[in-house]
């Protein structure tokens, strides 16, 4: 759960966002927030997107969205982060549902189409 977001001080700095444990992300990883209300809608639709992070500490990360001349009041009590780590199950493939575990450092959008998925497990149990 996101406890809370720093949004960036002045133009060009990046926005901070605090998780209430432990996140478990890498530097270079993506995730998804969602949820983050309350503010104008361009700095809402740059917030509430995916985002590649960088590692502040085991509870906080940035990303670059420079959020300095957002208005309104910022509301997180809605908010989510998803992640999309390395080596942990991503769905890809709309409809499809297929699930791959991928090698570390390998972008998802790039193994489903390199052949870098370690295993594919399709719904109902069945390899591919």
């Amino acid at each position: 759960a996101i406890s809370a977001i720093a949004l960036s001080s002045q133009a060009g700095f990046p926005t901070v966002i605090t998780t209430a444990a432990a996140h478990s992300l890498v530097s270079g990883a993506t995730v998804v927030l969602d949820g983050v209300a309350g503010l104008n809608a361009e700095v809402l639709g740059m917030l509430n997107t995916d985002h590649v992070v960088t590692i502040e500490s085991a509870t906080m990360f940035s990303i670059p969205v420079d959020t300095h001349a957002a208005t309104g009041t910022l509301d997180i009590a809605s908010a989510t982060v998803s992640s999309a780590v390395p080596n942990e199950g991503v769905v890809v493939g709309p409809g499809e549902q297929t699930l791959q575990v991928l090698a570390p450092g390998v972008p998802p959008e790039s193994a489903a189409y390199s052949g870098a998925a370690l295993l594919s497990v399709r719904r109902g149990g069945r390899l591919a």
